[in-house]
């Protein structure tokens, strides 16, 4: 992965954390189920 340079001037009221996440699938099919298996229906 390259280096990312990331600034601080965003502004919330709350701490935020940030993740990267890399799903690897035989297929489109079983990446999509993975994910949402992952992250639940959240919108």
């Amino acid at each position: 992965m390259q280096k990312v340079i990331v600034e601080d001037t965003f502004a919330e009221a709350f701490p935020m954390y940030a993740t990267r996440v890399l799903i690897t699938a035989l297929n489109k099919k079983w990446a999509l189920t993975a994910a949402r298996e992952a992250c639940g229906f959240a919108t």
